[in-house]
């Protein structure tokens, strides 16, 4: 597969302004600081400057209308990841804001996608294993959402999604509620991660810390 970095110069100014905006999509701004204007002069805009609240999803809105009109179609639930077939090859473009990767999927090379994602927990763990099961329902939550993109890219997943895990209790409490006594003050919706495994969809595989990529010095 290849790929490709684009980045997008001044991208808020080529966006449309929306109608919410301003005035009945009338905006207007008095001269910058500097300038020797009557003060009872006012610019009206004509494109949305950086610095707008709504400057981002202007420009997002008029990209988004740009690419549907040359035949591109948003994957699955994603809105900022588009695919178009050109020539018989496939193009995939993912954006944040105005940073572009392009894909062309000419070969097919089975890696998958990477999702990171670092962030402090909105719950008090009694444990270490109870943190770990924690993360893991959340990396579960993700991991449903993957496929779908792969689904929309032509791949398919048949088997279950390996995580990988350096807890050996996190591990157990994923296939049964093991050690009953110290797992169930755990909100039911952080134990999503049991239902994955023995749908089949997920599997948790240990594996020792300094192996494991995100944490490993």
């Amino acid at each position: 597969m290849f790929t490709d970095h684009v980045d997008i110069s001044q991208a808020f100014v080529h966006g449309e302004l929306l109608p919410g905006d301003g005035h009945n999509g009338k905006v207007y701004i008095f001269s910058m600081p500097g300038y020797d204007e009557d003060p009872l002069y006012v610019y009206r805009l004509l494109k949305p400057l950086y610095g707008m609240p709504s400057a981002t999803r202007a420009w997002h809105t008029t990209m988004s209308a740009f690419l549907a009109k040359e035949g591109c179609a948003t994957v699955g639930f994603e809105k900022s990841t588009w695919t178009v077939t050109i020539d018989g090859a496939r193009i995939l473009l993912g954006a944040h804001i105005d940073d572009f990767v392009i894909a062309c999927a000419n070969r097919q090379v089975l890696d998958g996608p990477i999702s990171w994602k670092s962030r402090r927990q909105d719950n008090v763990s009694l444990s270490t294993s109870e943190a770990k099961f924690v993360a893991a329902s959340l990396a579960g939550q993700e991991a449903i959402y993957l496929p779908e993109m792969l689904t929309n890219f032509g791949f398919s997943q048949t088997k279950a999604i390996l995580l990988y895990e350096d807890n050996l209790a996190c591990v157990a409490m994923s296939k049964n509620p093991v050690r009953r006594k110290f797992s169930r003050h755990i909100d039911i919706r952080k134990c999503y991660v049991r239902e994955l495994v023995l749908n089949g969809f997920l599997k948790l595989v240990p594996l020792r810390t300094h192996k494991m990529v995100g944490t490993a010095r």
